[in-house]
């Protein structure tokens, strides 16, 4: 029996010595590592008072469940190799710091508190993460174009993504790129002739009050992308900025222009924002191409601003305003821009139109014809032939057909209905090379209306033949 309750006595006092052993704190007020080193289980949770140096080609890992505590600015600095799968780390706004050609690969961790910063070029790939409560949560230096996808964001303390061009000449290229929920902060106004360019179909979530900022000497390049925004966010090309915004699709996401001339924004959808298109500080970008639907103005302009500004073949559908021009003697030319009708918009010397509005001092002409092929100024030389989808669809008056023609040809286009018919010939000509569009009305060949349904449109060109459905409600 005494024997029994001794080993019983034992029992409990080897799992008390496991429990305590398990339960205690790891403390690390600052270490260096130079070869191997893994932080598992047994050590968690380790409480980090200083900094952990990861050393040139040391590896560094952190087990899935291991639980780090951070109490200080810089808690893991790299120069080596950084590993972290289903780690929680908890921190006091505290960073891990990647320098100049280490490797960084952490998935399916949680930070709270914790934000990263690359200080250059490096090899860093964060997926399926969580971060609660962060400043800056990526601050990316010196051209660093990390791999973030697949990560949750709530509760930011300020930005979510910053980029800093502190080097000259750099080319920021960011692939298809998750900019956190929360927001996204890149300033390039630094006068250091870098350039901001993302891969084609990215999609870029503004959150609240943050913003793309490009100024003296930088160039944005942004193509065939996707921006969404929220309150307070914008876009700002500033103080002699270059580039170009083309083919995008731009939800809630202001573009400010304020003393550039060599910019153009062309091709872009624009819907649901307050200012699509703001204009101060003698400014002089080519608008050219882009769709503004539904939003409250579509173009504005304010201060001092030259008359040499090309707004052109634009296309204003449902907007409250169209082009506002709040400068008195200064005559904006807006020409051949389609606005919601083939009457014109609604201004003080034609009040019989029923497009879109304008307001201010405003040289303009519609569309004079909706059977006239209008030549798209694009400076890219089509390596294709292609028809694009019509714009708006479905609609309810009139609606805008684009094509592209790789070289000269005689070009065919039909308008179909759904037994196959032909309801009208809108082009039966030779074109030159280039992108160009036409206005249907909604009228067949003897000029009347045709009823609500689906129609198709349909290209021929050379040996290239396309269709395309498009609806008319009535």
């Amino acid at each position: 029996m005494a024997h029994s309750i001794r080993n019983l006595f034992v029992f409990i006092t080897l799992i008390l010595i496991l429990a305590i052993h398990i339960s205690a704190d790891t403390y690390i007020y600052e270490d260096t590592i130079y070869g191997d080193e893994v932080w598992d289980l047994n050590g968690s949770p380790y409480i980090i008072k200083g900094t952990v140096f990861i050393e040139d080609s040391a590896s560094f890992t952190i087990d899935p469940g291991v639980i780090i505590y951070c109490s200080t600015y810089t808690c893991i600095n790299n120069k080596g190799y950084f590993f972290a799968d289903g780690a929680i780390f908890n921190g006091d706004t505290s960073r891990i710091s990647l320098e100049i050609g280490s490797t960084g690969i952490i998935t399916n961790c949680d930070f709270y508190y914790v934000s990263f910063i690359c200080w250059g070029i490096c090899s860093l790939s964060v997926t399926n993460s969580s971060f609660v409560h962060f400043w800056n949560v990526f601050m990316l230096m010196h051209g660093a174009t990390p791999v973030i996808e697949n990560n949750l964001y709530s509760i930011p303390d300020r930005t979510g993504i910053r980029l800093h061009g502190l080097n000259a000449g750099i080319n920021w290229h960011l692939p298809k790129y998750e900019i956190p929920y929360s927001s996204v902060y890149i300033n390039l106004r630094d006068d250091s002739s870098n350039i901001l360019s993302f891969d084609p179909g990215v999609i870029i979530n503004f959150g609240v009050m943050s913003k793309i900022s490009i100024g003296t000497g930088d160039s944005l390049n942004l193509s065939n992308a996707t921006l969404i925004g929220c309150n307070r966010t914008h876009l700002s090309i500033r103080d002699g900025a270059e580039g170009y915004i083309d083919d995008c699709d731009i939800y809630a996401v202001p573009i400010e222009c304020r003393s550039i001339s060599s910019f153009s924004i062309t091709r872009n959808y624009f819907s649901n924002v307050s200012k699509a298109i703001f204009l101060g500080n003698e400014t002089e970008p080519t608008i050219n191409g882009n769709t503004f639907e539904n939003n409250e103005y579509a173009i504005y302009i304010n201060n001092s601003f030259p008359s040499n500004v090309s707004i052109t073949d634009n296309y204003f559908y449902g907007n409250k305003i169209g082009l506002f021009n709040a400068q008195v003697g200064y005559d904006i030319k807006a020409e051949n821009n389609w606005w919601g009708s083939s009457s014109g918009p609604q201004h003080v010397d034609n009040p019989a139109g029923t497009g879109d509005s304008i307001i201010g001092e405003v040289d303009y002409t519609p569309w004079l014809s909706t059977t006239d092929v209008i030549e798209i100024d694009d400076p890219i030389i089509p390596k294709e032939f292609e028809l694009l989808q019509n714009y708006p669809n479905p609609f309810n008056n009139e609606t805008k057909i684009e094509f592209v023609l790789q070289h000269k040809s005689h070009v065919k286009l039909e308008i179909h209905n759904i037994l196959g018919q032909t309801v009208r010939t809108l082009v039966d000509e030779e074109l030159s090379r280039g992108r160009k569009y036409i206005i249907w009305d909604g009228t067949n060949v003897n000029g009347n209306v045709v009823a609500s349904g689906t129609y198709f449109y349909k290209i021929k060109a050379d040996n290239f033949v396309e269709s395309r459905k498009m609806q008319l409600v009535k």
